[in-house]
């Protein structure tokens, strides 16, 4: 049985990381410094979790984040890191609907020589 669920899940995945490396490569400097932060604070709050007394109640793909070793749990923050750059990309396309033509308005010239 095929779990949709997991389809979207691994799309957006898969699309974030995407999006994450094509900003590293083709980004300005600001944007490939707010993307490598996010990627460093992605594996800090993992690693931090896992070390936390709830880690056992994080579960990710039924095994608990604190039974995970800790190149898993690098895995789990890079994955987190993608899906986040990826709903940012989404809620920036959604931010921007309707401002990507924006049309130039030229003044209509006023003749004032001709009688009214």
């Amino acid at each position: 049985m095929f779990d949709i669920g997991s389809a979207v899940v691994l799309g957006l995945v898969l699309t974030g990381l995407v999006t994450l490396a094509r900003t590293f490569v083709e980004g300005p400097n600001k944007s490939r410094i707010v993307a490598g932060l996010c990627l460093v604070l992605s594996v800090i709050a993992v690693l931090l979790v896992s070390a936390s007394d709830f880690a056992s109640e994080q579960v990710v793909l039924e095994r608990s984040l604190d039974s995970l070793n800790v190149f898993s749990q690098l895995v789990v923050a890079v994955l987190l890191a993608g899906v986040a750059s990826g709903i940012w990309e989404g809620l920036t396309a959604i931010k921007n609907i309707g401002e990507n033509q924006k049309v130039q308005q030229v003044p209509t010239p006023v003749d004032f020589g001709t009688p009214r």
